[in-house]
């Protein structure tokens, strides 16, 4: 029985690959590659080995983690050297642990070949350094499923489970909901002024590099059209970018990026009118230079009965789900927010409004005079 070399293939740039993973690579008997890995490096595999392509991408599944597998124990049985190549480290967010384990059950004898995570390549190479004395003395790798969180779920999430806002944290796999991701790190403590990056394709000759802040962030990476792969960066380390940035990127990205992360915006746009419920219509009129959401079918419905057309209906009340819909539809900060409900409520709604800069903010109940918060 053979030998499974679980090789971490680093963040993108072949050089960044390690000595040993080039020797490995060059020796190798069969080959399984995901997705990420810059297919420079298959032109070291000799031409009679046999390449396997498991990669996930988006819409598509080749192959899932069990019969992954039991394709590694499979090549073991009849081959040498059988070389799993992973982007970045086997061991962050790459389930090399699922392969050694399934491995060692097997009685498979394998190695693993640490590599570059993105999390440090790719900040590196946008000049951006996971770490640094009197800004950062921490960093926290999450992916963006770990910082959103489901409406069943606490209410007030744990600041050190979402990194240390005097730290930072590099966000992998956020980019399709980095709306929601901005949000929830602003609810989990960081302050939506703090500065900001996404980079997309990584130490590639196409790296991007877009920075904002928390708050503009997404917003900015959907005009520069980032897409993935990607990953975003929050903390005071994005402000160096601008001194230490070293490797060239597209000349048009960089013009649609400023490179200091700005102040909060000046407002601008309509103030907003939300109905949580179909009591708070019967009291209500929304202004009509405001911009108006529902939530939930019923309330759009008898809206509309009454004459106002919604600009959005949501099925969902959740506060991170209304924040990052109106987020979406124009800018929050420096606005008027009506919260127009039937009785008295929605508080952690009211509290994420006012920490992302909704001023002044107005709750109206339904049959009782409007008040300022």
């Amino acid at each position: 029985m053979g030998t499974v070399y679980l090789v971490g293939a680093g963040p993108g740039d072949p050089e960044l690959l390690t000595v040993r993973g080039h020797r490995l690579l060059k020796g190798a008997d069969a080959v399984v590659y995901d997705a990420l890995v810059n297919r420079e490096l298959l032109e070291l595999v000799p031409t009679s080995a046999e390449r396997f392509d498991v990669g996930r991408r988006k819409g598509e599944k080749r192959i899932d983690q069990e019969q992954l597998n039991g394709l590694l124990i499979h090549l073991a049985g009849s081959r040498d050297g059988v070389v799993r190549l992973k982007g970045g480290d086997p061991f962050v967010f790459g389930r090399g642990g699922e392969e050694a384990l399934a491995l060692t059950d097997a009685g498979v004898d394998y190695e693993v070949v640490p590599g570059v995570t993105s999390g440090i390549g790719a900040l590196a190479y946008a000049g951006i350094p996971l770490t640094h004395r009197g800004l950062a003395s921490s960093a926290t790798f999450l992916t963006g499923h770990q910082v959103l969180r489901e409406p069943g779920d606490s209410p007030t999430p744990s600041t050190g489970s979402l990194g240390r806002p005097d730290g930072t944290l590099v966000v992998f796999m956020g980019l399709s909901r980095l709306d929601e991701v901005a949000t929830e790190l602003v609810r989990g403590g960081w302050n939506p002024g703090t500065p900001a990056a996404i980079i997309e394709w990584g130490t590639y000759r196409r790296q991007r590099t877009v920075v904002g802040t928390l708050l503009t962030l997404p917003a900015r990476a959907r005009a520069a059209g980032i897409s993935r792969p990607a990953l975003a960066v929050v903390g005071e380390v994005v402000r160096l970018r601008r001194r230490i940035r070293w490797f060239p990127e597209d000349p048009e990205a960089e013009r649609s990026s400023p490179e200091v992360a700005p102040e909060p915006e000046e407002a601008s746009g309509m103030d907003w009118t939300l109905f949580t419920d179909t009591e708070g219509v019967r009291s209500h009129a929304p202004a009509p230079t405001n911009r108006v959401l529902a939530v939930g079918v019923d309330t759009g419905e008898r809206l509309r009965e009454l004459g106002h057309e919604p600009d959005l209906t949501l099925r969902s009340g959740h506060p991170v789900a209304v924040v990052t819909a109106m987020r979406a539809l124009g800018p929050v900060e420096g606005h008027t927010v009506t919260i127009v409900q039937g009785k008295p409520g929605q508080e952690e709604l009211v509290q994420l409004l006012r920490t992302l800069g909704a001023r002044p903010l107005r709750l109206a109940y339904g049959g009782v005079t409007s008040k300022w918060v």
